[in-house]
Parts: structure tokens; C-alpha cells; sequence
């Protein structure tokens, strides 16, 4: 049986909120298409 040592879960966790963020950016991105020209 495999136990999840905190590196891996650490990894997991990182993985996982990263996913979520780039999903957030590309959802925001498509919503508002003109707001990286108002950021930047």
C-alpha cells in the first residue's frame, strides 16, 4: 500500500492550485477579453 509522504502531498496540493489557476486565468481571459490591455 502506498503512503502519501508529505513531499508528495505537498506536490499534489501544488499541482492541483495551479490547475485552478491557470482554469481561473482562461475563464477571466474569456470573460473579459479586454482586461489584459487595461492591466498592462
Amino acid at each position: 500500500m502506498l503512503v502519501p509522504t508529505r513531499r508528495l502531498r505537498i506536490g499534489l496540493w501544488f499541482i492541483a492550485a495551479f490547475t485552478a489557476l491557470i482554469g481561473i486565468v482562461n475563464v477571466l481571459s474569456a470573460v473579459t477579453p479586454t482586461l489584459p490591455e487595461r492591466l498592462f
